[in-house]
């Protein structure tokens, strides 16, 4: 098989990955159709744009070749209409449940695939012995949509819910109590939960939500 036919597969799959996780997130702020073609069409291209502007890539491979605009609107229409549907004959519960599943494999299916074809971007541009440089090309490529989703639907990865600060217990010490709540795509499987903070509190205190957390 043609090595270019590999790689045109490959960047369709992250396509379609990313623009479902900018679609269903966007179903989940309650924007119209619009604003999901937008989200899934940022998310989907977005980082490759990003990657193709540092290295020069002008105009970016989305204005060169619709494939990949194409196919992010067509899977944005698509998922819209079958949560719309999926939406109105399953309860609430069941709708979080399939969001975190999507977001979280769907984000996983295109940061693997668009890393790859970040990294092969800049060997195809001239730059195979700048090592550094490919990596950052394919971070971009895999996070950066990602971002850009993230940023404009406010949807941070971690929320604070309260930040309480004392300087009182001893001379000297400043004491910063956070409480905060997680996503549940942010499990410690896929190495974005926060693994470094101290989750444990006494039993006596007041029983907390479910992924409410407390670092002292």
């Amino acid at each position: 098989i043609d090595i270019e036919i590999i790689i045109l597969i490959m960047e369709l799959i992250g396509t379609i990955a990313f623009a479902s996780s900018g679609a269903i997130l966007a179903i989940k702020k309650n924007m119209d159709l619009f604003g999901v073609n937008v989200m899934a069409l940022i998310t989907a291209v977005g980082g490759g744009g990003i990657r193709d502007i540092i290295i020069g890539n002008l105009p970016p491979m989305m204005f060169r070749d619709s494939i990949y605009v194409m196919v992010a609107l067509f899977t944005a229409n698509v998922i819209f209409l079958v949560l719309y549907i999926y939406q109105n004959r399953e309860s609430s519960e069941k709708f979080a449940a399939l969001y975190d599943n999507v977001m979280l494999w769907s984000d996983a299916a295109g940061l693997a695939v668009f890393t790859i074809t970040g990294i092969n971007t800049g060997i195809q541009q001239g730059f195979r012995e700048n090592g550094f440089l490919l990596v950052v090309l394919g971070v971009l490529t895999g996070v950066g949509g990602g971002i850009i989703r993230d940023i404009m639907a406010n949807e941070p990865r971690i929320a604070d819910i309260n930040v309480d600060i004392d300087s009182e217990m001893k001379k000297g010490c400043l004491i910063v109590n956070i409480e905060y709540l997680i996503r549940n795509t942010n499990i410690r499987d896929n190495l974005v939960f926060p693994f470094y903070l101290d989750t444990t509190w006494d039993e006596d205190e007041e029983e907390r939500p479910d992924g409410v957390q407390e670092i002292v």
